[in-house]
């Protein structure tokens, strides 16, 4: 079976071998890559958290699958020069681990991939739209088409994660996410139909 996905988690799975967990159009899946310790071998760069691979497995009707063959689609590699794209990602990979079981998978990872195509330019911008848009899987519908405040639908320029909805140019207090949220959601400038 052929699929793709991000590696979120490796594991010590025996002496030579790790279980990676990654997270797919189907949900997360483990999967065994044996000899994977060594740099020499050829299932090395399999377990590389942050990497989005396809990627073969064996079905032996056991719940841990084992890896055949993959390459790598995406490196994480890309991601290490700047501090900010790396808690980017880290935050990106963590938040996976908690994506519902019944969540719509499919949606959700093509979500996911969009994200890592933006991260590389604008690490912190698309991280906070990232997080805002991850609140439906978790059963949160922020309202973004009036003031959380006041409930008025025009000037809406910023967003309160503790008031769950957006916020107006009168009710914003000019934190930390005004402009980003303004000129990266709102205004839509540089996020492509993020």
């Amino acid at each position: 079976m052929e699929l793709v996905g991000i590696v979120f988690k490796a594991i010590e799975y025996k002496e030579q071998s790790n279980l990676v967990y990654l997270y797919t159009n189907q949900g997360i899946i483990t999967v065994k890559a044996l000899k994977s310790k060594n740099p020499k071998d050829k299932n090395f760069g399999f377990q590389n958290v942050g990497n989005i691979v396809s990627f073969a497995i064996k079905d032996d009707n056991n719940q841990i699958k084992t890896l055949l063959e993959y390459s790598i689609r995406y490196s994480s590699y890309k991601l290490t020069e700047s501090i900010e794209k790396i808690k980017a990602l880290s935050t990106i990979i963590e938040l996976i681990n908690y994506i519902p079981k019944d969540n719509n998978h499919i949606k959700t990872f093509d979500f996911i991939l969009n994200t890592f195509e933006t991260i590389n330019d604008y690490p912190y911008k698309t991280l906070l739209l990232f997080l805002i848009k991850m609140t439906y899987c978790f059963g949160i519908n922020p309202n973004l088409g009036e003031c959380a405040t006041c409930r008025s639908k025009i000037n809406l320029v910023g967003f309160d994660f503790k008031l769950g909805g957006a916020l107006c140019s009168n009710c914003t207090n000019n934190n930390e996410y005004y402009d980003l949220i303004k000129k990266y959601y709102y205004d839509k400038k540089y996020i492509l139909e993020y």
